[in-house]
């Protein structure tokens, strides 16, 4: 797949994260939210399918040797959140996550960095299904102060 803002951005407004049914809070079971799904049906769309698990299992597979294989790669160092905002603007799909502690079959949280805009003064990007959904927002708006790790692909 020939990558792009253009595509990358597509991709996502396709998606419709901020007001699709299948993303809101609590559908299918009080309680429940979807990083895990937007995450997958964003990345199928964009020709890199993560699976849909859970997101703590979703960062294990990032990490793993699967993942590497299908060709994810971890942004590292003190710039990587610069880097995955470029990498996302240059039009390669690129993750933010974050693994909770508590163990594989828990639940942490994962988002896409997505090509900034220039009415969001942010560092990063992304868009997220989870306890609010959005299209465009910071970092900080979809994990707080969570230890959050990047990948990209490509």
């Amino acid at each position: 797949m020939i990558r792009s803002r253009d595509a990358y951005d597509a991709a996502i407004d396709a998606l419709h994260v901020d007001t699709a049914e299948e993303y809101k809070p609590g559908h299918l079971g009080a309680g429940l939210t979807w990083c895990n799904l937007f995450l997958h049906n964003a990345t199928k769309a964009l020709d890199c399918a993560i699976p849909f698990i859970k997101a703590n299992a979703q960062v294990a597979w990032l990490a793993s040797i699967e993942g590497a294989a299908q060709g994810w790669r971890e942004l590292k160092g003190d710039d990587s959140r610069l880097e995955a905002q470029r990498r996302a603007d240059a039009g390669y799909p690129t993750v933010a996550v974050w693994e909770n502690p508590a163990g594989l079959d828990s639940h942490g949280h994962v988002a896409m960095v997505v090509p900034g805009v220039p009415w969001l003064k942010v560092v990063v990007t992304i868009a997220q299904a989870g306890a609010h959904n959005f299209r465009h927002a910071g970092l900080g708006n979809g994990f707080g102060n969570y230890p959050v790790r990047f990948f990209t692909h490509g």
